[in-house]
């Protein structure tokens, strides 16, 4: 006698997790060295040095914080410039150069400093540099100082008070600079030598930038935490559509008897995302068949940018303990109902079944619907073959993820395995798993941390299982 309970599901399933991607972060704690790099990458980290002038240089100072001054040699003082930098195509999904593509408001967060008591500015006046401060928030060229076009973070206004400002420039900082907001509330409306955190916003659906500032005293705080103070927001869209490939420190100076140093710290730039798994799903159900087979029904009403489905079954309404008894079944992408079915001809004993349904978009989103639960009892002999094992990763859940997730794989038969972490530039973060394992299914899981055993930024990273010389990769989604 077999017994079934169907649960119909109506569902819309557009489903927004709202989350700041951190798409680059840099708290200057390693790679520390005080001899000064003067050109090319600073150490092991992502920061690049181009310079001008023999005396100027950049260091991670073992103090832990980004250092640019006129000090790098035993040379002479002599005027110059210089900008460490980071290449943009190297943040993290999802951010792009051209910030109108952004999918949600980019922030930018650090600390800056610098030790010349009368910041005066960018401009060259007969071949004479005059001092300036500078975060480059997003430019199109690494010569900073005379082309190129960009937003900018500047002190050094050559005026009777320096306030800190936010500006897009054109001809780089010597040429024209265009004021989108300055610092003006009290206390915070003129700098020299002061600590500061500074947050920057641009908003791509309306185009409104917004200035941050807070003066931090004697020491840098992080930018992020505590309460920074607004000091506007303005509406520009000058090069938002312009692919603009560069950020980070700017400083330039003229000569001077003694030495002069910026410093900054803290660095971080996110998006706001909001990825969505655009399938609208009208029904999920299960029922036996007079084969004792389950079939297992869902029905669309439309789908966008959908990779496919998976199907789980679990003996428990528990999805960590489910196991994946599907291929991947395509989506058709269309806005008209679709339905579909796969049929579970697994089932080897009596009991309840607990089965969900996985909805994979093209950009790595997953998200998983029900459980549907059936009750099934098999008369004598009807039970089918022992069911194979399927070698492979079978799940990763919860994903997206905050702070930890499960991976589920599976080994045909005993050998070497391995659960390698990959970021999206294809570096390896993290060795999760790497001896021999016996046959069967396995769980391992990552608590989103390196092989130092610090947290990992947001993004999207890559689970390979290697199985002697078979791999399997899937996507997880970390977000903070």
């Amino acid at each position: 006698m077999v017994k079934s309970i169907i649960l119909i599901l109506l569902l819309t399933l557009i489903t927004n997790v709202s989350s700041k991607v951190y798409v680059f972060q840099d708290d200057i704690s390693t790679n520390l060295n005080d001899t000064s790099t003067t050109s090319g990458p600073i150490g092991l980290s992502q920061f690049s040095v181009i310079r001008s002038g023999v005396d100027w240089g950049a260091r991670r100072h073992t103090g832990g914080y980004l250092e640019l001054s006129n000090n790098a040699s035993a040379t002479a003082n002599e005027q110059g410039t210089i900008f460490c930098y980071v290449n943009t195509a190297s943040y993290l999904e999802p951010y792009t150069s051209k910030l109108s593509d952004n999918p949600g408001v980019i922030t930018w967060a650090f600390n800056m400093r610098q030790t010349n008591t009368t910041p005066t500015g960018f401009k060259i006046v007969s071949g004479y540099l005059y001092w300036g401060l500078a975060y480059i928030l997003s430019c199109s060229e690494t010569s900073v100082s005379t082309s190129g076009e960009g937003y900018a973070v500047i002190l050094g206004q050559a005026g009777t008070t320096d306030p800190v400002s936010l500006v897009r420039y054109s001809g780089g900082l010597s040429g024209t600079i265009t004021n989108i907001v300055s610092s003006n509330t009290a206390g915070l409306d003129d700098f020299d030598i002061h600590h500061l955190s500074i947050r920057v916003t641009f908003n791509p659906s309306n185009n409104v930038w917004s200035l941050y500032v807070r003066n931090d005293g004697s020491a840098f705080t992080n930018p992020e935490s505590g309460e920074v103070v607004l000091q506007g927001q303005v509406v520009d869209n000058m090069y938002i559509n312009t692919s603009l490939y560069y950020s980070g420190a700017y400083y330039q100076g003229a000569v001077k008897s003694t030495q002069d140093s910026a410093m900054f710290d803290n660095i971080s730039v996110s998006v706001d995302y909001s990825p969505t798994l655009p399938v609208e799903l009208s029904s999920f159900t299960a029922a036996i068949s007079n084969d004792n087979k389950v079939n297992i029904m869902w029905t669309t009403e439309s789908e966008t940018n959908s990779l496919g489905f998976q199907v789980y079954r679990g003996t428990e309404s528990n999805l960590e303990a489910a196991r994946l008894i599907s291929p991947l079944i395509s989506a058709t992408n269309t806005s008209q109902t679709q339905s579909y079915i796969f049929r579970d001809g697994e089932l080897t004993q009596s009991g309840t079944y607990y089965y969900w349904l996985e909805s994979l978009d093209l950009d790595g989103q997953t998200d998983f619907h029900g459980p549907t639960a059936l009750d099934v009892s098999l008369q004598q002999g009807s039970a089918t073959p022992s069911i194979p094992l399927v070698e492979g990763i079978s799940s990763i859940y919860p994903n997206p993820f905050n702070p930890s997730t499960g991976i589920k794989f599976c080994l045909e038969k005993e050998d070497n395995a391995r659960i390698l972490i990959y970021n999206a530039r294809g570096q390896i973060v993290r060795t999760l798993l790497d001896q021999r394992m016996p046959s069967g299914y396995h769980r391992e899981t990552w608590d989103g941390t390196n092989e130092l055993g610090q947290a990992c930024g947001s993004g999207i990273y890559l689970i390979r299982l290697v199985v002697g010389e078979r791999s399997f990769t899937s996507k997880a989604v970390l977000l903070k």
